[in-house]
């Protein structure tokens, strides 16, 4: 019996001692080995500069939207993506670019942003990419960031001052300044309008002031 448990603990440590060889690693009594599949590159981006709601990334491991802040910004020359058409940039704005990129890094498209600060930004359903600058118009732009649908929020809602966005499939919820959460659900991409139209937004949830004892 003894001789047995010998040759088992033998074989187990000169199987312990190829897998470390090939670059195997133990879990509990299994081996597993990581395979390289890409090498992810994001030159020239610091995260710690960019904002939490000025990065979103597309579900199922899709592109990814950045706000590039104005002193980390670089101007984009060539490659696979390009300047993107369509009208949703301009002229640039203090510097402030909008990047989509793929799961990897490499750059999709890049856009000078001549508009009002964005307050967030995220994927729509049909991989769609949707702005809201705090002037409260809101942009969709495709995965090339050309300009799909541009609307406008409630002037009432604007002069509340917008907060914080989150943005859903088919909408967007919105947080002014008066501790108001709105919704805009006109989003989705069976959605049509001119462009500029006024969008409807609906009134979900009133916070107490801080003043009033929160």
């Amino acid at each position: 019996m003894a001789g047995q448990r010998s040759e088992e603990n033998g074989a187990i440590g000169s199987l312990q001692a190829a897998a470390g060889m090939r670059g195997w690693s133990r879990l509990a009594d299994r081996y597993y080995w990581r395979q390289s599949v890409f090498a992810a590159s994001w030159p020239g981006l610091d995260f710690d500069a960019v904002e939490p709601h000025h990065a979103a990334g597309a579900p199922l491991g899709g592109a990814v939207a950045i706000v590039r802040p104005r002193e980390r910004a670089t101007p984009y020359g060539g490659g696979s993506g390009g300047e993107a058409g369509g009208g949703a940039g301009g002229g640039a704005h203090g510097g402030a670019r909008v990047e989509v990129r793929a799961s990897t890094g490499a750059l999709i498209a890049s856009l000078p942003w001549a508009r009002a600060r964005p307050i967030g930004l995220g994927w729509l359903e049909g991989e769609r990419l949707a702005i809201l600058s705090d002037d409260g118009s809101v942009r969709v732009l495709s995965v090339r960031l050309a300009l799909l649908r541009e609307l406008q929020l409630p002037d009432k809602l604007v002069a509340e001052g917008l907060g914080a966005c989150v943005v859903l499939p088919a909408g967007v919820l919105v947080v002014t300044g008066r501790h108001r959460l709105h919704y805009v659900p006109c989003l989705a991409a069976s959605a049509a309008g001119p462009p500029g139209a006024r969008a409807a937004a609906c009134l979900l949830y009133t916070s107490p002031s801080p003043r009033d004892g929160l």
